[in-house]
């Protein structure tokens, strides 16, 4: 049975580059904000509109607006994420059941932000093998956040604030990589972390 490892993070932390080179380096990999996009559809489309409270253009749908109403909107947040998750989760179980099919492979990663926020519920339907954390400084977080959204640094920082994680979600992870340095550092923890998975040992 494949295992199913978690990647997380606050946002802009580098969990989408981690998770490429995871996908380099041969291992599966899906991303819970593909899977989020998929369920705006025509099936779920009453629904969601109910939670925004205004129409949705399937054929032009701008999840930047979406995205920083529920920052602002912890009502609406929780209710989209209530009747999202488990449909999110099914379609991602579904997936890598599929692909174990064709190809067995021993591990595979599920990248998802939100993790602690929505932890209950992904343990029931993925259960996961490992956590890991994908940390990254302040500062940087907020350059790249202004950089990659072009928001101006009041509303990336609106964000930052509001999507962060508690202190204390650290103890409740079991690899943390501390992405402050470049792509190289990144690669070679992620050697590290996949070497510690296989066989326990470290590459020096």
């Amino acid at each position: 049975m494949t295992q199913n490892n978690i990647v997380t993070g606050e946002i802009a932390s580098g969990k989408s580059e981690f998770c490429k080179i995871l996908s380099k380096l041969g291992y599966s990999v899906y991303y819970a904000d593909k899977y989020t996009k998929m369920q705006y559809n025509k099936e779920n489309l009453n629904q969601l509109e109910n939670i925004f409270e205004f129409k949705i253009d399937l054929l032009n749908i701008d999840y930047r607006k979406l995205r920083e109403i529920i920052v602002n909107d912890s009502k609406k947040k929780r209710k989209l994420e209530k009747f999202l998750w488990p449909k999110i989760l099914l379609s991602i179980k579904k997936d890598i059941e599929k692909d174990n099919k064709i190809q067995k492979k021993k591990f595979c990663f599920i990248e998802i932000p939100l993790y602690f926020e929505a932890r209950d519920i992904v343990d029931k339907i993925l259960t996961p093998n490992k956590i890991i954390y994908i940390k990254r400084s302040y500062e940087s977080r907020l350059e790249d956040l202004i950089k990659r959204d072009k928001i101006s640094p009041r509303l990336a920082k609106n964000h930052i604030d509001t999507l962060k994680y508690d202190s204390e979600n650290y103890n409740k992870v079991d690899y943390i990589i501390d992405n402050n340095l470049d792509l190289n550092s990144l690669e070679k923890k992620a050697k590290n972390m996949i070497k510690l998975l296989e066989t326990g040992e470290v590459i020096k």
